[in-house]
């Protein structure tokens, strides 16, 4: 007599259903991870973009040859044969160089903004201070960033 193994229904309900678990959890971890590395991408383009007006910036201000200005919200830097400006309106930073006569956004999402100079007798210095606005709400570290541009006098 040869003995048979065969499955009961209650095993079969109970495989099905441990399966059915485990997939449940692995869709919901990879969820997750699609929200977070979405999350990760758009801050990692924002500081990219971020550092590289300050570095355009900052070269600007390298390559002045006159003393630069702010004033009503638009700063001026006169380099070579062109006038640079910069300007924030609404949450986005522009530029404009006066060869192409048109502002075009350089930085959205500003939450704050300020222009600072600390010039001494030997160099013109400028701080740029940028805050930017968080993407979610509970994170603990803000978005700052600090640009120095200095032109030798």
């Amino acid at each position: 007599m040869r003995l048979r193994h065969h499955f009961s229904f209650v095993e079969l309900f109970v495989y099905i259903s441990i399966l059915g678990l485990i997939s449940n959890i692995s869709l919901v971890t990879y969820s997750k991870y699609i929200e977070l590395n979405n999350y990760t991408e758009q801050i990692s383009n924002q500081i990219m973009c971020t550092v590289n007006v300050g570095e355009l910036w900052r070269r600007d201000i390298a390559e002045s040859n006159e003393k630069s200005t702010y004033n009503e919200n638009i700063f001026l830097i006169k380099r070579k044969n062109e006038l640079i400006s910069y300007k924030v309106e609404s949450s986005t930073l522009f530029r404009k160089t006066h060869q192409i006569k048109k502002w075009y956004p350089v930085l959205h999402n500003i939450k704050y903004i300020q222009f600072s100079n600390r010039s001494k007798t030997y160099a013109e210095i400028w701080d740029l201070d940028i805050e930017l606005k968080q993407i979610k709400e509970k994170v603990h570290t803000k978005p700052l960033f600090t640009f120095i541009g200095v032109r030798k006098i």
